[in-house]
């Protein structure tokens, strides 16, 4: 999974900051990824691959990564007539939309 520089800095902000104990900080750097985490809007590759399976790639950070993957060839099917689709992935709490 990506680092996005934005997670980075705050994981290193927490870092500086003088903690009561190493597993304290422990505790409060694994709750602030998962935390930034769970914000991410993050996009996918959806394969479509006739007669063989669907396969999602990802995650990617911005559409415009999901498109260079697939222009690049990193996204890839296994048979002719495949087709891909970029997209996101909804949250837990948006799945009754």
């Amino acid at each position: 999974m990506p680092i996005r520089p934005k997670e980075r800095d705050a994981i290193a902000k927490l870092l500086k900051e003088p903690a009561p104990s190493v597993q304290a900080l422990a505790t409060d750097v694994l709750r602030e990824v998962d935390r930034l985490r769970a914000d991410r809007t993050d996009w996918y590759v959806l394969v479509v691959d006739p007669g063989v399976c669907v396969h999602l790639h990802g995650a990617f950070i911005t559409k415009a990564a999901a498109q260079r993957a697939i222009d690049k060839g990193e996204v890839f099917a296994a048979s002719p007539g495949a087709n891909a689709l970029i997209l996101q992935l909804l949250k837990h709490e948006e799945q009754d939309v």
